[in-house]
């Protein structure tokens, strides 16, 4: 839909209008697909509530560790971290990188 409003906004102005905007996480979609307007207005008493993205790693190997399992993964490239889930206790910095990178790309694209 954004790109079908984006389209029309190159050929003819597009408007969008909204009493608010970003209430609860779901609603970014909602400003995403007003950016794709050439102009936004929002009624004067109500609110624009833009949150940024995160993302939550978690790491199992202390769990691991307890129970006594070893895991073995090979890893090609530094990058290649799907496995930290399971060997490491923490983000790798290529790791933090990588993913710093995705969360970055995604703003990119709001």
């Amino acid at each position: 839909m954004r790109r079908a409003l984006k389209q029309c906004a190159e050929k003819k102005p597009v408007v969008f209008h909204s009493d608010s905007m970003g209430e609860g996480s779901a609603n970014l979609r909602t400003y995403y697909l007003a950016t794709a307007c050439n102009k936004i207005f929002v009624n004067p008493t109500g609110y624009v509530n833009v949150l940024g993205v995160t993302a939550r790693g978690f790491f199992l190997r202390g769990l691991l560790d307890k129970i006594g399992v070893e895991p073995q993964f090979l890893a090609r490239k530094e990058y290649k971290n799907a496995a930290n889930v399971l060997t490491e206790r923490k983000f790798t910095d290529a790791h933090r990188e990588s993913t710093i990178s995705i969360l970055d790309s995604l703003l990119d694209h709001v």
